[in-house]
């Protein structure tokens, strides 16, 4: 309970303790005290509080920084590990107790850690809100793909362009690190379309039909004046860049598709993809698939094919 708590707790204990009851004298109704008992049990109470607020206004506020591991997730709240043991909670609507399953997930994002002032076990303020609400937003999206995984129907691109839509593409450079894993990442992050969002995707890959890896991958989008292409770019360097055009009309349509299809449990995505290309039997509208190999050529043919 913190100090705001306790006045409002001595002020309604006060009103009780000063309260007038009816009482009967010589056959007339009258206000009078409040028993005797509930006069003393008031009083030892309101007695306990000021002790507890004194103590408190003793604290000195402390500023320190928790590293992510020591914040613990739960429902539109978190608390913070001080010395082996948990802060009382400090209220955060956008929290969720699921977020704890996505520890292992962001913890690798080498964020920096969360700057706190704690008054004794509570947390009395934290200094980078805003970049606390970013990294709950992010959360939010890798568990709705968790969603997607444990239940195909639950997840729509809809539903993850949505909660993008209070991020910034910048946000996401920072959670994911995306500009620092590779140049060819960095590259996409600058042409990447300010109207569209970078969305996430968990490439699921197989092997005779058992789920052997799950890869981050992300769907960048760039525009010009004609048409929409949507570029898909894995974090690792072996892996090809594909790119797939579209319309303002059927870009969330399209997207969709690719969503299901990169997280779907089919095998040989890649190899169905480029073999596309080469038939009249083109679903995803790929349009070119480009090795990773020298950097200022990749450049320039991504540059070629979506017109920028």
């Amino acid at each position: 309970m913190d100090i705001s708590a306790i006045d409002k707790k001595i002020s309604e204990l006060t009103t009780k303790l000063n309260s007038k009851v009816p009482k009967m004298k010589k056959d007339k109704v009258k206000m009078g005290s409040i028993p005797v008992h509930l006069k003393k049990y008031y009083a030892e109470e309101i007695a306990k509080l000021e002790k507890q607020k004194t103590y408190l206004q003793s604290l000195e506020e402390v500023h320190t920084t928790i590293d992510w591991s020591n914040v613990k997730f739960e429902n539109f709240q978190i608390r913070v590990i001080i010395n082996g043991q948990y802060s009382e909670p400090f209220q955060l609507l956008e929290s969720r107790s699921s977020y704890e399953f996505l520890k292992p997930y962001f913890l690798k994002s080498d964020l920096n850690p969360l700057s706190v002032s704690m008054l004794g076990n509570k947390i009395s303020s934290i200094s980078d809100l805003s970049e606390l609400n970013c990294v709950l937003n992010i959360l939010s999206i890798q568990d709705e793909i968790n969603n997607y995984f444990n239940d195909f129907e639950s997840t729509t691109i809809e539903k993850i362009l949505l909660k993008l839509k209070n991020i910034l593409n910048q946000h996401l450079f920072y959670f994911f690190k995306i500009k620092e894993r590779s140049l060819y990442l960095n590259f996409l992050c600058e042409i990447q379309s300010n109207d569209f969002k970078i969305i996430p995707t968990t490439e699921i890959l197989l092997s005779n039909d058992k789920v052997i890896s799950h890869e981050e991958t992300f769907l960048f989008t760039v525009k010009n004046p004609k048409y929409v292409y949507i570029i898909w770019e894995s974090t690792l360097i072996n892996r090809a860049t594909y790119i797939f055009q579209t319309s303002d009309n059927s870009y969330t349509e399209d997207v969709q598709r690719l969503f299901d299809f990169i997280a779907s449990g089919e095998n040989s995505k890649r190899r169905k993809l480029r073999y596309s290309i080469k038939t009249t039997e083109n679903p995803f509208k790929s349009i070119g698939i480009i090795q990773h190999s020298n950097i200022d050529g990749w450049k320039m043919k991504i540059k070629s094919l979506v017109q920028k």
